[in-house]
């Protein structure tokens, strides 16, 4: 017995509900992806965050050193043990 090909439009119907899976799929998949990428972003954003604290902190250290009339080095020797 011959196999029957199938229509050109059993074929389009075919083609496209394997589109909407591929497409269903990629949504499911790609909502953790997102979710991932936010989480990333927050992560990132304190550590920017923790950063911008600790070098402002330093130049209000240094300024106030700078500024001392007394000798820097007796500051400084406590912070270099």
């Amino acid at each position: 017995m011959a196999m029957r090909r199938r229509s050109t439009a059993s074929n389009k119907l075919a083609n496209a509900r394997s589109r909407k899976a591929k497409t269903l799929k990629a949504v499911r998949h790609g909502g953790s992806s997102v979710a991932r990428k936010e989480t990333e972003v927050a992560r990132l954003t304190r550590e920017l965050d923790d950063a911008w604290e600790q070098q402002t902190a330093t130049a209000e250290a240094l300024k106030i050193i700078s500024t001392s009339p007394t000798n820097s080095g007796l500051l400084l020797r406590p912070a270099q043990r």
